[in-house]
């Protein structure tokens, strides 16, 4: 059978298909009966609004599926033959499907039997204990003009056959239309039937700003995106390679469970904050643009997205650190920081080598908190006539010496100890509450006004007086499990009074101990206005024995929650210390509370590691009367069941450590994606051994064909790579069948006033329009952000008489207008694509940006399909200039 008869065949058999399914899934549509309450034997009263809400969304979910089927039917035709030498067709739709009987088959993409369109023709896989083999596949792009079903630029495969593209299955039927009005209108149908067929793989110019549609991954990314819910993974590949298409795909198959097979679903259960596993999953991306870009490419899968599903690890981060983990302050909680977006301390070493840093940070906090408790067994063996020997004795057993490593053991011990230590604390409380209670109506006697006094003096305080000692964390009352609030009124009688016990209690501790009280903090300012109003030394002496023994128990009773609540305390003493050693910082913060982002990324990810730490140890974890202790609780809701990091080497190591770490206990699952030849954020990931570094158990896959470029412009980018050092190990490949051979990209130099460049850009952008129309995406990339609406507007004024505009594409905020010409500052096109792209004054990029200007040029580069223009003020910067002979001046 000759090529033309078989897809002739193909095409009738495909669009009779098409129809079917539309046919079916609108039946589906207007029958399906709806699942009520009363179809069920009992309802519970107390459930029964829960479950209608469970049907609800089940009929809701059904019909969105089917209405989706009438618009794409399938995305996929194969051939296959069993094990048995029976051959059968089967039609794969993207996620949903409908029984045709014997009229055809039909399959999801993202069961079993989807997988076998991703398969090379002539490969066999075992789908529910059958092995199939691929004889032909088809990948098609449904469409629908006045009532007819058609396929444009779909693309078949056969061992025999070879690969071909067929630019429209309805022309191609109507090429071989014996029916046609006169031998004319024949001759006009064959001569489109010779165009309908093209060997090899066709370009497909874009048109529209959005993700590529890739509704069939090819062999390896199939694999990668069905691999097990519970894995952590990383893709890598150079661009156009269809990394974040697998990371969407994967999302769409696993957030439905009835595609995951039985290990996974033990894994697909609510989370701890009691979202549904639908609902539980989060997605970063490294700006609000890409954000954007996004959502498109997720409703295609039929995925819902809201804006707190792919969010910015920057905003993400803050609002985390603000309303989940109290290390921000708020209008209405103290927090423990200030974020201060322009402050730069660190070293460039801490940038470029993260973990030394984070780890003695780390190792720090364990030291500190293990070193809080050993001063407290001091104390306590000092003061043993009031300390029961049993309580000593079984203290000095939990805590070995001098091995902070062995923390996370000794909090588990003292857990069992709770019961006794409390019981001896609620003695000494009991005693010290009544000597300062005794001491406050002494000075409440002799002036009426004096705790009025005192709240007016406190209420001028600045909050950055607070104390910043690790003894007053054990000199208070009873902590609590909640963010500590701000006082929205002024300070009361109440509060004042609790205030001056405190103060009291500390210096009356300090003396007892013989030590000097702090100069510093809210302790010192309020005992210093006291002046001669603090108590008599007799009795500071009385108070301080019982406060001295008082803190020291405190700091053993519930002492796993500073296991996370000190992190911040601890991060603190840690920057001051290493400070004084020249080491990690440039410089202090103007105020101990200031902080940077890149410093709270590390604070975030501590807090999260320590509280997951807390959450599997079986014994702190239901230490609450066999239930999580409430801070516990707090800290589990904010894991979910799937984490997808996109774009991941624009990330620090430390951020996606602390995305890592917000993946949920049991899956673990995280999935990431990106390229280390396009890091174009200083702070972004630099290695693989980072990657490690970030989750040992890590799988890396690597993928390397790309599917977005001309066959030289790849080529032009694989020299780019070389010249500037770049991991020639992720240099992109076309498949051998592509035949986009492409133009060389244009180039003008000593072009340096924006008039000049402006009409060099406008007439490059008429000849594209001119040899491709109409005029597929474009977009203009300019070095910074200021010069985005002056280049628009200088270009709409020179496009104006062709009807073309240019949008001026602010601050990563909007991607653009239909077929308008998009304005970019250069750092915002991070994973976005284009059918042209204009690099403009590239020598000035280059010194403005000289430690990132060689993966600024490749990411740029590596943004066009087809057309590739640059203008330089001057000469061609290195390593550019060497590339000068593959650039033309114009393409006309």
């Amino acid at each position: 059978m000759s090529l033309q008869d078989h897809l002739t065949i193909l095409a009738e058999d495909t669009l009779d298909i098409f129809s079917r399914v539309e046919a079916a899934a609108k039946e589906k549509i207007a029958t399906t009966t709806e699942v009520g309450t009363s179809a069920l034997a009992h309802t519970n009263t107390f459930t029964g609004t829960k479950t209608n809400q469970t049907l609800d969304k089940i009929n809701s979910e059904a019909r969105d599926g089917y209405y989706r089927l009438t618009r794409e039917p399938a995305i996929a035709r194969i051939l296959l033959e069993d094990d048995k030498g029976e051959q059968k067709t089967v039609y794969v739709a993207r996620k949903y499907q409908v029984s045709l009987g014997e009229r055809g088959n039909l399959a999801s993409y993202n069961a079993p039997m989807g997988r076998l369109a991703s398969l090379p023709v002539g490969d066999s896989a075992s789908v529910n204990g059958t092995e199939y083999t691929v004889l032909e596949t088809c990948q098609l792009h449904p469409s629908q003009v006045a009532g007819e079903w058609d396929s444009k630029d779909s693309r078949f495969d056969h061992e025999d056959l070879g690969q071909q593209s067929i630019s429209s299955l309805r022309a191609l039927l109507r090429g071989i239309d014996s029916t046609a009005a006169d031998d004319f209108e024949a001759m006009l149908a064959g001569g489109e039937a010779e165009e309908v067929i093209r060997k090899g793989l066709a370009h497909e110019i874009r048109r529209t700003m959005g993700l590529r549609d890739q509704p069939i991954l090819d062999q390896f990314q199939d694999e990668i995106f069905r691999l097990p819910l519970n894995h952590r993974l990383m893709i890598m590949g150079p661009p156009g390679t269809g990394k974040t298409t697998t990371l969407i795909k994967r999302l769409s198959q696993k957030l439905d469970s009835q595609f995951l097979d039985d290990s996974e679903k033990q894994y697909a259960l609510p989370d701890a904050a009691g979202r549904e596993h639908s609902k539980s999953w989060i997605m970063f991306t490294p700006t609000d643009l890409l954000k954007a870009y996004l959502k498109e490419a997720f409703a295609r899968e039929d995925v819902p997205v809201t804006n707190d599903d792919i969010v910015t690890w920057e905003n993400y981060s803050r609002k985390l650190s603000r309303q989940n983990l109290g290390l921000l302050q708020s209008s209405t909680s103290s927090g423990k920081f200030i974020l201060k977006s322009g402050l730069d301390c660190v070293k460039m070493s801490v940038i470029e080598a993260p973990s030394h840093w984070y780890e003695a940070f780390r190792d720090h906090h364990f030291s500190r908190l293990f070193t809080q408790l050993s001063e407290g067994l001091t104390i306590l063996g000092n003061a043993e006539q009031r300390v029961k020997p049993e309580l000593l004795s079984s203290l000095r057993n939990a805590l070995p010496p001098n091995n902070p490593k062995l923390l996370l053991t000794v909090l588990r011990e003292l857990v069992r100890l709770e019961p006794t230590i409390q019981e001896a604390l609620q003695a000494l409380n009991q005693e010290s509450e009544k000597q300062l209670k005794e001491l406050g109506l002494k000075q409440y006697t002799e002036d009426k006004r004096f705790f009025q006094d005192l709240a007016t003096f406190v209420d001028k305080m600045d909050i950055d007086e607070e104390e910043d000692e690790d003894d007053a964390t054990f000199d208070g009352e009873e902590e609590s499990d909640e963010v500590d609030e701000i006082p929205t009124s002024k300070t009361d009688n109440k509060q004042a009074f609790d205030i001056y016990k405190k103060a009291i209690r500390s210096l009356a501790r300090s003396r007892y101990q013989k030590k000097t009280l702090p100069k510093r903090g809210r302790t010192y300012s309020i005992i210093n206005w006291l002046g001669d109003r603090i108590p008599t030394d007799e009795e500071l002496q009385m108070v301080g024995e019982r406060a001295a023994i008082r803190n020291a128990l405190n700091r053993f009773n519930r002492a796993y929650r500073r296991y996370t609540l000190d992190v911040p305390a601890s991060y603190k003493a840690f920057r001051k210390a290493s400070l004084s050693k020249d080491m990690f910082y440039e410089r202090a913060p103007e105020k101990v509370k200031h902080l940077s982002q890149y410093e709270l990324d590390a604070v975030v990810l501590l807090t999260l590691e320590t509280a997951r730490s807390l959450l599997t140890d079986p014994i702190i974890s239901r230490s609450n009367n066999g239930s999580q202790p409430t801070a516990l609780q707090n800290y589990s809701t904010m894991f979910l069941n799937q984490v997808f990091v996109d774009e991941a080497t624009d990330f620090s190591a430390i951020q996606l450590a602390a995305m890592r770490n917000l993946s949920s206990l049991n899956a673990q699952s995280f999935f990431a994606c990106g390229d280390l030849n396009q890091r174009i954020t200083g702070t972004g990931l630099r290695s693989q051994e980072q990657l490690k570094w970030v989750s040992p158990d890590i799988i890396v896959k690597k993928i390397k064909s790309v599917y977005r470029q001309s066959l030289r412009l790849n080529r032009l980018a694989s020299e780019l790579l070389a010249l500037s050092g770049g991991d020639l190990s992720a240099l992109g490949e076309l498949p051998p069948t592509v035949g986009h051979e492409g133009l060389k990209p244009a180039l003008v130099e000593r072009c340096c006033n924006l008039e000049d460049v402006s009409n060099w850009l406008a007439d490059r952008i008429r000849e594209i329009e001119h040899l491709s129309p109409p005029l597929p995406t474009t977009a203009v990339l300019v070095q910074s952000e200021e010069l985005v609406g002056p280049m628009a507007e200088a270009l709409n004024q020179r496009l104006e008489n062709y009807n073309l505009r240019a949008d001026a594409c602010r601050d990563g905020k909007s991607l653009g207008e239909g077929n308008n010409v998009r304005v970019f500052s250069i750092e915002h096109i991070k994973g976005l694509e284009f059918e042209a792209v204009f690099f403009v004054s590239v020598d000035e990029l280059a010194k403005q940006k000289p430690d990132l200007f060689d993966k600024y040029l490749y990411v740029g580069m590596t943004r066009a399909a087809t057309y590739l223009g640059m203008t330089s003020n001057g000469d061609l910067p290195e390593p550019l200039n060497r590339l000068r002979n593959e650039f033309v001046q114009n393409w006309m």
